[in-house]
């Protein structure tokens, strides 16, 4: 609406046609591998919506911020703002499923557009100061940081840290086995004299067991002399 310079008017298009190619891409291969009349008509529908929007809204609005009315403009920059938060909240929710790591982002064109971002809003001081894109560059700004900066946390947490705790953990588990090593010994040890015990009072039993035998019979003494054959036992005698 602004009659800004060429490169502010012109960035937003291209970014739009980046933007574009990469949704198409990602119709096209797998995993949803859309029909390629389905992604033509998709594609149509987008860029009819986007160039209709850009022209009506841009020659009608201004002719409006000429004559000084720029609360569209304010609107146009809030809507702005809101939906460009709303498409960096997606990979922040990747980072939280993934305890911090960032997977499927290039870190390379992370550090370009953030770089962009950058000298586009010192671009904006010069002149008449535009607030709308100043926000709009420290929304990318932050966002994209945040994105970078966790990486680095869960590389810190992960990969440098968890190698100091992996050492610190064997030192450990090496002490816990010297440990049980020497607690298994002592059990073996008990365990041993334990049986030497329990063979020594076996072979007492079993001693004990062979003498009493003989110690029956010596002690064994006879009620009644057994009968001889050919006598009769003598009728014992009842007294009246």
């Amino acid at each position: 609406m602004s009659d800004s310079y060429i490169p502010m008017q012109v960035q937003p298009c291209m970014f739009e046609c980046l933007c574009a190619i990469a949704w198409i891409q990602s119709m096209y291969y797998p995993p949803y591998s859309y029909p390629k009349k389905r992604i033509i008509l998709f594609t149509t529908l987008f860029f009819s919506c986007a160039i209709g929007m850009q022209v009506g809204f841009g020659v009608w609005l201004k002719r409006v911020y000429a004559n000084g009315t720029h609360w569209p403009s304010l609107i146009f920059g809030i809507i702005a703002s809101i939906i460009l938060a709303a498409g960096l909240v997606p990979p922040y929710v990747e980072l939280f499923k993934r305890q911090g790591r960032v997977v499927g982002i290039n870190f390379v064109f992370l550090i370009m557009d953030c770089s962009g971002a950058v000298f586009s809003m010192a671009s904006t001081l010069v002149g008449e100061i535009d607030v709308m894109g100043m926000i709009l560059y420290a929304i990318i700004i932050v966002m994209e940081i945040g994105i970078m900066t966790s990486q680095v946390i869960w590389l810190l947490r992960f990969r440098f840290f968890r190698k100091e705790k992996d050492v610190e953990d064997d030192e450990d588990e090496d002490e816990d086995e010297a440990g049980s090593c020497e607690k298994g010994k002592g059990m073996r040890e008990t365990d041993d004299e334990e049986k030497q015990l329990r063979g020594g009072q076996v072979s007492v039993i079993e001693d004990d067991k062979q003498d009493s035998p003989a110690t029956e019979k010596v002690n064994e003494t006879p009620d009644s002399e057994p009968a001889s054959p050919g006598k009769e036992p003598k009728p014992k005698e009842i007294s009246l």
